[in-house]
């Protein structure tokens, strides 16, 4: 009988390359203990894989605080051992260095204010719970707290009431009605979006069979003619202007609402006048901030106009008596200064620092126009086109026949007010009078008198309120 030979009497052992040790430990972190044992976890994987208890102990000790790294080196220097360190008592220190930092109450409270995100999913969520119960010791009541913790922190209304309905709630009950309601919830979602590409779908298709006037015009080459204004074929022979001569330049081939010269003239708008300006104080309704971008349309109206060429963009305001322009949109003008005081709809006021005249184009129908603006030193406001101006260049329109007009009295100047105070002194004393005479007052009979309770009166100003009274009944306003 043979022998068995020496590699036969050996146990096979299997050779394995490529397998490398845990990333060095960090010993740094909001939750050192839960960092050391999910590094420990790794170590043990892999001294299985390596087969590092086949090794001797030095080896085996060597291995570890190489793969630990600098900061677990670091730590390993500062620990005293009775006897040789081992690779037990050197895992029984660190363990011992991490778990001690271990505040129990603190990881509770981290537990216990750990919501689910708005983008996680329920079995993320669930699975971060699970970790952070790791370091609390709940002992018994493990499943029972993490059932609750789940139940308050599902950002799922929905799915709360829901759990909130079950009488006897387990915790795998609970997951189990967690995944099955976002599983739902994506299903009808993926339904609604599948309903709306169909409907896309729908709608092309509707369109594509559309008949569109406007596009076979087009196509045949009817189009609006620039030298009579009507619409026809783009063929010579078909334009009822020609032959035909303007009645405004006395030229051929073209009707006077298509002629050259229309738009040529420069419309003057006329404006309040400059000295009347610097000793009043104008109204402007509206002076808003162009609208910020993402935010909601307003009801402001928007029109661009031409000065110098570049574009500039004015509010209609049909509220402003004053047209407005920033200082930097008329640099190398000539501004007439003068004192011009701009009250806003809040009655807030704005000074300006000058009057500027311009010429305004509209790129619409390219009418001229030659409007007086008020000039202010703020970038921030938006230009405005005040209500006359607005008019007077057709952006707007009042139907006085709609209404009834209200004539509005301007006041006289302060110069003139007080030629008349000084001419009747005697009789603007600043004292209140009477007009000689009785009025006599008539009631209807049919009408049943009644009388109205007092009002209460607030106590910090009761004191106020009766020395007023007291001063009315003396200057024989009021009688008691």
């Amino acid at each position: 009988m043979e022998k068995p030979t020496s590699s036969d009497a050996k146990p096979q052992q299997v050779q394995l390359t490529g397998i490398s040790p845990p990333k060095p430990l960090r010993m740094v972190g909001d939750n050192l203990a839960e960092i050391w044992r999910l590094w420990k976890q790794q170590w043990e994987n892999y001294a299985i894989v390596a087969q590092l208890d086949e090794r001797p102990e030095k080896f085996r000790v060597a291995m570890f605080l190489h793969a630990v790294g600098p900061e677990g080196l670091k730590a390993y220097n500062t620990m005293t051992f009775e006897d040789e360190p081992t690779l037990q008592s050197i895992l029984s220190n660190f363990e011992q260095l991490a778990i001690g930092t271990l505040n129990e109450t603190y990881e509770r409270y981290i537990f216990n204010r750990r919501n689910q995100e708005p983008d996680e999913s329920i079995a993320q969520y669930i699975t971060t719970l699970r970790a952070l119960s790791r370091t609390c010791n709940f002992g018994d009541l493990h499943d029972s707290l993490l059932r609750d913790r789940i139940v308050l922190g599902v950002n799922d209304p929905n799915t709360r009431k829901k759990l909130l309905q079950e009488r006897d709630l387990s915790l795998d009950r609970c997951i189990d009605i967690c995944k099955g309601a976002e599983a739902t919830k994506h299903q009808i979602k993926a339904m609604g979006e599948e309903g709306k590409i169909q409907q896309m779908r729908k709608n092309f298709e509707k369109k594509k069979r559309q008949y569109n006037p406007v596009q076979k015009e087009q196509y045949s080459g009817i189009r609006e003619c620039k030298f009579c204004g009507r619409k026809h074929e783009m063929v010579k022979s078909k334009c009822p202007a020609l032959g035909k001569t303007c009645n405004l330049c006395k030229r051929s081939n073209h009707f006077a609402a298509k002629c050259p010269r229309k738009d040529k003239k420069i419309r003057i708008v006329e404006e309040t006048d400059s000295s009347e300006l610097s000793s009043e104080t104008e109204f402007i309704s509206t002076v808003s901030r162009i609208n910020s971008l993402g935010g909601k349309s307003s009801a402001a109206i928007y029109a661009n106009m031409l000065i110098d060429n570049q574009p500039v963009r004015f509010q209609v305001d049909c509220g402003a008596s004053v047209n407005t322009i920033s200082k930097r949109l008329v640099q190398g003008k000539k501004i007439d200064n003068g004192p011009v005081s701009l009250r806003m709809w809040n009655s807030s006021k704005v000074e300006a620092i000058g009057t500027c005249r311009l010429k305004v184009i509209n790129p619409s129908n390219n009418r001229k126009y030659s409007i007086e603006f008020v000039v202010v030193d703020n970038d921030d406001l938006t230009p405005l086109l005040g209500s006359k101006a607005s008019q007077q260049m057709g952006l707007i329109t009042v139907n006085t026949d709609k209404f009834v007009c209200m004539n509005v009295i301007t006041g006289l100047p302060q110069s003139e007010t007080k030629s008349i105070r000084d001419e009747f002194a005697d009789i603007f004393d600043g004292s209140l009078g009477t007009f000689p005479g009785t009025v006599h007052l008539e009631t209807d009979s049919s009408v049943t008198p009644s009388i109205l309770p007092p009002r209460r009166v607030p106590h910090a100003i009761k004191d106020q309120l009766k020395g007023e009274l007291d001063d009315m009944v003396k200057k024989g306003i009021l009688s008691p």
